[in-house]
C-alpha cells in the first residue's frame, strides 16, 4: 500500500484589486487552515462583501527546496 506524503499549505487573500488590508488588518487574519485525515480545509471570513483572491499553496514536506510549490486556485 503507498503512503500518501506529507504536505504543507499556506494561503494569501487579497482584494480583486490586489490590496491586502482591511482598516489596517492584513486580509490573511479573516482566513484558516487545518488538515484533518489527510484533508486540508480553508476557511475565509471576510470583513466585509467585495470581489477576494484566494491563492493555496502546497507543498510536500519531506523535499526542503522551494520549486516544489504547487499553486491550487
Amino acid at each position: 500500500m503507498m503512503q500518501a506524503q506529507a504536505m504543507s499549505f499556506t494561503f494569501t487573500v487579497t482584494f480583486e484589486d490586489g490590496g491586502e488590508e482591511f482598516d489596517g488588518l492584513k486580509l490573511n487574519q479573516f482566513g484558516m487552515h487545518e488538515v484533518v485525515d489527510d484533508v486540508a480545509f480553508f476557511v475565509l471570513r471576510p470583513p466585509h462583501p467585495a470581489a477576494y483572491r484566494l491563492v493555496i499553496y502546497a507543498r510536500d514536506s519531506d523535499l526542503d527546496v522551494i520549486d516544489h510549490f504547487y499553486l491550487a486556485v
